[in-house]
């Protein structure tokens, strides 16, 4: 906890020059969700919102004038998308709640709904609405950590308007499925988001625990195995094929050494990979 909470301060000091960059803030509420809990993590977000809104307005105005593009400085509060992804590598096998009361949770997505919703247009421009989607995305899992389906669940139909397509979306959806103890369908949507990006971690660390519940520890080990061979060095993966290998006759060892690697990795797996906030040279 220690150095996430080092972390919350180095985010908070690249944020003095960079106070409206959406993949910082993204990483500030994911490290507060750490290490202040979830509540800190909702206004974190719901700021983000009101960037996007005046991101939006920004644009809107720029193109009644006549004006195309956005300037440089709206340009530095939406940064490439190819560098944001909002979504955690570290999604565990059930999401626990904490300790944000669900009056305080409503209340936060009273203001999210009628003053954010409304105000957030839907736009043409690429990077404005990923970033949208993200966004969107971030508050579902949020969400979704405190127990709360039904408002994560309208946070993840908010992302779909804009993108039906998209293998985060389809991922959260399996999530969603997932919680409610729906292993069919949460397998139908991780295979989905597989079909659309076969190297996407979370999906195949999530697909291979659901196959493991639906009764095929053999698929479930293939399944974890690959997400091993492309990314050795995440602990999630390991730990679940940990969790397979102990159900299966003789595996105990391998079980054993797969929780140990899971255990070595922990301490040096980044909250959110590496190239979700940009370099910057001066």
């Amino acid at each position: 906890k220690g150095e996430l909470d080092e972390s919350l301060k180095l985010c908070e000091h690249a944020r003095s020059e960079y106070p409206e960059n959406l993949p910082l803030l993204a990483l500030r509420a994911r490290l507060e969700e750490q290490t202040i809990g979830g509540e800190a993590a909702f206004q974190t977000a719901k700021h983000m919102f009101n960037l996007l809104r005046d991101i939006g307005d920004s644009q809107t105005a720029s193109t009644d004038s006549g004006i195309a593009g956005i300037d440089g400085e709206t340009k530095s509060i939406v940064p490439s998308y190819s560098h944001w992804d909002t979504l955690s590598d570290k999604d565990s096998i059930s999401l626990q709640a904490q300790s944000v009361s669900a009056s305080q949770v409503e209340k936060t997505l009273s203001e999210v709904a009628s003053s954010l919703s409304t105000g957030v247009h839907k736009y043409n421009n690429t990077e404005t609405s990923y970033n949208q989607i993200r966004t969107w995305l971030l508050t579902a899992e949020l969400y979704l950590k405190l127990d709360q389906i039904e408002f994560a669940q309208k946070c993840c139909n908010e992302a779909r308007q804009l993108y039906p397509t998209s293998y985060h979306i389809l991922f959260l959806r399996g999530l969603i499925h997932q919680h409610c103890g729906e292993w069919e369908q949460a397998k139908t949507c991780y295979e989905d988001s597989l079909s659309i990006n076969p190297n996407h971690i979370p999906s195949l660390q999530a697909l291979g625990i659901t196959h493991l519940q639906l009764g095929s520890p053999r698929l479930a080990e293939m399944t974890l195995r690959y997400a091993i061979r492309l990314h050795a060095h995440d602990p999630v993966s390991w730990s679940y094929l940990g969790v397979v290998m102990e159900t299966l006759e003789g595996e105990s060892e391998t079980a054993a050494n797969c929780f140990a690697t899971a255990q070595e990795t922990k301490d040096t797996a980044p909250i959110l990979p590496f190239n979700t906030i940009s370099l910057a040279f001066e």
